[in-house]
């Protein structure tokens, strides 16, 4: 563990599949932002325009990576693109990287070296245990290429947020317990070597409020 690592985890913005709709060219598990949602993108990025982001990963969705994609351009960042970030339950690991050119240039060469990747995680599975050890998984490989005092954005989706929170909070809970987990809200975890982890923020949308 490093000292002092700054981890603020965001759900997606709303996305067409949060609000019933299927576009034809996308992926039943893999739509795109809602006009909505690429509003709150863009909040999003304006939340953390006035700090430094040391490192943005995302999930392989389309979503997750539109997300992202105006922090990326304030902040002069690529995505890292982590397939192992994806929502529970999805039936497809990755984006087709033409869409991710299109709509989320930022994370277009993460993209492509992830489609290349073996499938290490079954991109179908609802297991708790599977998705723990992938939660374990994402936020190891994160966290080893932290400096003490980095600051890192993870996009990821509403149903694996809550493994990603408790495996850095060193917590266990019921498959039965539900987060609260609005469109891109942010969860801020303070993380060291020190000290017990410390949860800031849960389901913060102010910044959704402005």
């Amino acid at each position: 563990m490093h000292k002092n690592v700054d981890i603020i985890f965001v759900r997606h913005g709303e996305s067409n599949g949060n609000i019933g709709i299927a576009e034809e060219g996308f992926h039943p598990d893999d739509p795109r932002l809602t006009t909505k949602g690429t509003e709150q993108a863009m909040k999003l990025a304006q939340r953390f325009q006035k700090g430094k982001i040391s490192a943005i990963y995302a999930s392989a969705l389309l979503r997750a990576c539109q997300t992202v994609q105006p922090l990326a351009e304030t902040q002069n960042k690529r995505v890292i693109v982590l397939r192992e970030l994806m929502e529970v339950g999805t039936m497809i690991p990755n984006t087709s990287p033409s869409l991710v050119s299109e709509y989320a240039p930022n994370a277009y060469a993460g993209i492509v070296e992830t489609a290349a990747l073996p499938v290490l995680f079954p991109p179908d599975s609802y297991d708790q245990s599977i998705c723990e050890q992938r939660a374990a998984y994402c936020m190891d490989r994160i966290l080893e290429s932290c400096k003490d005092g980095d600051r890192i954005v993870v996009c990821t989706h509403g149903g694996f947020i809550g493994y990603l929170i408790r495996y850095c909070l060193g917590i266990t809970l019921p498959e039965t317990f539900n987060w609260q987990i609005d469109n891109c809200a942010v969860f801020r975890i303070l993380l060291s070597d020190q000290k017990i982890p410390k949860l800031c923020s849960a389901n913060d949308i102010s910044h959704l409020m402005c």
